[in-house]
């Protein structure tokens, strides 16, 4: 072995088998061989491809139950701003355009959430703060 990797392995005690690497061939540990190399490498490949599938079924159950919840909050905010726009039209037909600059308090948000279906995604939102 050379005087240079007794010095590295000296102060470096941990390094157990040193990669001999050459150009254009496989790296090999030193007093291990190719096979065994590679079965080391497969081992790892599956591990964290076991680790992969389990952290994606977790989170994709996650991604499933979110895009649902804004899905129905999406469907519920256009569902809204068709019934605020029915209510100025109506407003305007009754009283003309002009009754919406004359400092009246603003009008409920016709913004309607089902509770039940805000617990069920996990969502803990205060539903009249939203509306």
């Amino acid at each position: 072995m050379p005087p240079i990797l007794d010095a590295l392995q000296a102060i470096f005690p941990d390094i157990t088998s040193p990669v001999a690497s050459v150009a254009g061939e496989p790296a090999v540990a030193a007093g291990g061989t190719e096979q065994g190399n590679l079965q080391s490498v497969e081992d790892g490949n599956k591990s964290y491809s076991s680790r992969m599938s389990a952290i994606n079924s977790k989170y994709s159950a996650a991604v499933d139950k979110f895009s649902h919840q804004q899905q129905y909050l999406l469907s519920q905010q256009e569902r809204a701003q068709k019934a605020d726009e029915d209510a100025l039209i109506k407003a305007d037909s009754e009283y003309t355009p002009g009754w919406r600059k004359a400092g009246l308090p603003i009008k409920g948000s016709h913004l309607v959430l089902d509770p039940l279906q805000l617990q069920q995604a996990g969502t803990s939102a205060d539903i009249e703060s939203i509306a």
